[in-house]
Order: structure tokens, then C-alpha cells, then sequence
């Protein structure tokens, strides 16, 4: 079962967006976020599938937030759900760690198939990383985005702020 971690500042959106998750046979929520810095720290505790995120949120916004989550946990695919997307900001996103822009305006529909693919990416890509990484020795160095930015000798990320 994919387990889905949403993050936004509403109650109401995580509320409409749990019960989309949970009419799907086959994902479960693991957790909810209202602000930037507890959807980092859930990120790195839960280890979700998918982080659905919302851009404007308090404490770090959902584009500052994704660089964190994607630098701590690069595989898991984060979409960002909102209100505020313009067309140019695909490519500006991509460079933040989010992989898929879904407005909050459009039908629920391609929240849901925007989340199977990324799904079905994160699968195969992680079965790749599997096939690659048992050919390689145990010598192997750790990536920038395994140490991640935030994180220091232990396993919690340590931020300025507090989370929800």
C-alpha cells in the first residue's frame, strides 16, 4: 500500500485530500503537515511513498520545504498542490525537488493520476537504484543529497524553527 504524506496549512484541504487518498484501494495516508517545517520532519520520520504539498504554507513555504524533503530523501516524489501555479513555474520547481504541479482547481482526477505515475516512476527508478547499488562495492561514498543540508551527525534534521 503507498502511504502519502500531505502537507497544507488548511485542516479542510488535508481533510478533502485524506478522504481522496483513502477511497483509493491501494494508498493510505501516514501522516498531515500545516506548516513547512513539520512536513519536512514527517517527511524524514514517515518516509512516505509521495508528499502532496502545498506552496504557500507558514514557517517554510511548500518550494522551500521540497528542497529539504528532496535533499534528505531524494526518491520520494513530491507534487505540489495549489492555488498559485503559472505555467513557467514547471521548470523553476523542478530545480526545488518537486516532480508534478497539480492546481488545487483542477478535478480531482489528475491529482490522483498525477500521484499513480509518479508512483509507478518512483517503483521503477527505485528498482534500478536496487540493480545498480548491488553492483557496487561497500566503499562507496555517501551522495550530497544522502547528507542532506539540515541534518547533522544524528538522524533528526535540526531546524531553526519549530514544527506544528
Amino acid at each position: 500500500m503507498a502511504r502519502i504524506l500531505i502537507a497544507d496549512d488548511s485542516e479542510a484541504v488535508r481533510k478533502q485530500l485524506a478522504a481522496v487518498i483513502r477511497d483509493h484501494p491501494a494508498w493510505s495516508v501516514c501522516g498531515e503537515a500545516a506548516n513547512g517545517v513539520s512536513a519536512i520532519l514527517k517527511a524524514h520520520e514517515l518516509k512516505p511513498d509521495v508528499v502532496i504539498m502545498d506552496l504557500v504554507m507558514p514557517m517554510l513555504d511548500g518550494l522551500q520545504s521540497s528542497t529539504e524533503i528532496a535533499k534528505l530523501h531524494p526518491a520520494i516524489p513530491i507534487v505540489i498542490y495549489s492555488m498559485h501555479l503559472l505555467p513557467e513555474f514547471e521548470v523553476e520547481a523542478k530545480k526545488y525537488g518537486v516532480w508534478a504541479l497539480v492546481s488545487k482547481s483542477a478535478n480531482q482526477s489528475l491529482l490522483i493520476e498525477t500521484v499513480e505515475r509518479l508512483l509507478a516512476a518512483s517503483t521503477s527508478q527505485l528498482s534500478l537504484d536496487t540493480s545498480e547499488s548491488s553492483a557496487e562495492t561497500s566503499t562507496s561514498q555517501p551522495t550530497e543529497a544522502a547528507t542532506g543540508s539540515i541534518l547533522d551527525s544524528g538522524t533528526t534534521p535540526k531546524l531553526a524553527v519549530e514544527p506544528d
